[in-house]
């Protein structure tokens, strides 16, 4: 007889009781747990952390997103509108100013100084024409950015113009500045060799223009009387100082828009042309002043004195023909010589008249007809005048001299007496 099947949900039927026996109740059935999978084996004694409990997704409300993201665009959008109306509307003007200032640039023109010539025309300070270097620190920032370091511009740049690459850097590198001179008085063929440069290595910021330097041909050749220019114009001593408003002229400008250290051509450009300054004719005979500083250094020499001064003037005109200081220093190279030697020393030195007043006081006595070179006094020891006793610089007793006897031996006591022959309202 075939058993009935298996149910595996509900209870087995209750089988037929067979004669004889008792029925009894049926087991319930036993629900097994499903068979893990097997994992593959991680080691020995490692225990699998348990996964964690995935949350319940809720359903999305679109309208609420929609809300946010429309209310976000609309504080941005007042935001800006705020910020332009603040730009355009309130400081436009400003903005619009400070734009036109980055972009515009005005070059000053420096004007021919005057020349300086000797009585005969001969030059004694011209100007001649020369380069100037200059950067923009802002440009070589930009360009340092993109290919090369300031302190390689620099050392490029140094040899040419002859200055220590320092201060070179120092100077491209300057904050907040549009505009900087790195050197005054270049040749025109360095002038060229620094362009090339510029043009090899594609420095953008460093510029060559057309500049004026002051040279004197004959050097040390009244040196002191002329005085020196600096390297950027600036007149330091003689006449070149005391005349520099006839000499300097008027400096003109150039000023436009600018873009990439390049003239903006459709831009506002504007040019005032500069005023020549006016030359000077001294009295001063070329010839002459040579001599005199050639004879005054030779007697400086050979009595071994600290310095002398040589005047050499028309006696009926009064003019100077020559005016010497010894030492004397080279106008060209003004630096080399000490300063208590590049002024004139002949006319800014202050010292006791002494003995060189007695000259006027006899020269004033002769022309009025009081004594002649050969008239006689009586000198004496002293003489006192006013409650002051004044003696000659050497003790003798009475002595009888000549007026030009006085004057050779620079008598103070026969000085007074000529003096008082002629009379304070005469003397004066």
């Amino acid at each position: 007889m075939t058993p009935p099947p298996r149910n595996p949900v509900g209870p087995r039927p209750r089988p037929r009781s067979a004669p004889g026996r008792v029925a009894t109740q049926p087991r319930p059935a036993v629900r097994r747990a499903p068979a893990r999978r097997a994992r593959p084996h991680q080691g020995f004694g490692h225990v699998p952390p348990r996964r964690p409990a995935r949350p319940r997704a809720r359903r999305g409300r679109p309208e609420r997103r929609l809300r946010l993201g429309l209310s976000i665009a609309l504080v941005l959008m007042l935001t800006v509108s705020l910020r332009l109306v603040q730009l355009q509307g309130f400081n436009g003007a400003k903005y619009a100013q400070a734009a036109a200032d980055s972009r515009s640039s005005t070059f000053t023109i420096a004007p021919t100084r005057g020349t300086i010539t000797d009585r005969n025309g001969q030059p004694l300070a011209i100007t001649v024409d020369a380069r100037s270097v200059f950067a923009n620190p802002n440009l070589v920032k930009q360009d340092v950015a993109a290919k090369h370091n300031p302190a390689d511009t620099a050392a490029a740049l140094a040899p040419l113009l002859g200055i220590p690459a320092a201060d070179i850097l120092t100077k491209i590198t300057k904050v907040d500045s549009k505009f900087q001179y790195l050197v005054h008085g270049l040749t025109p063929a360095q002038g060229d060799a620094v362009t090339a440069l510029v043009g090899r290595l594609q420095l953008t910021g460093i510029g060559v223009e057309a500049d004026k330097k002051r040279e004197y041909p004959a050097g040390s050749l009244a040196s002191n009387v002329i005085g020196f220019v600096g390297s950027d114009g600036t007149p330091w001593a003689g006449y070149e100082l005391a005349l520099n408003d006839l000499l300097s002229g008027k400096p003109g400008s150039q000023s436009g828009e600018m873009g990439l250290g390049t003239v903006i051509p459709a831009a506002t450009n504007s040019y005032l042309p500069p005023v020549p300054g006016t030359g000077v004719q001294l009295t001063i005979d070329r010839d002459i002043q040579w001599r005199a500083q050639q004879l005054l250094a030779d007697q400086v020499k050979a009595t071994g004195a600290r310095g002398g001064y040589a005047t050499v003037m028309d006696v009926k005109s009064g003019e100077v023909l020559a005016l010497a200081v010894a030492p004397t220093f080279d106008a060209n190279n003004p630096g080399a010589a000490p300063v208590d030697v590049r002024g004139n020393a002949a006319v800014s030195s202050v010292y006791e008249p002494g003995s060189v007043s007695k000259v006027i006081t006899m020269a004033a006595a002769i022309q009025a007809g009081e004594t002649t070179p050969t008239s006689e006094w009586t000198v004496p020891e002293n003489i006192k005048v006013l409650g002051h006793t004044f003696n000659d610089a050497e003790h003798h007793k009475v002595e009888h001299l000549t007026t030009a006897g006085c004057l050779a031996k620079s008598s103070n006591v026969c000085t007074i007496q000529v003096a008082q022959k002629l009379g304070k309202d005469r003397l004066y």
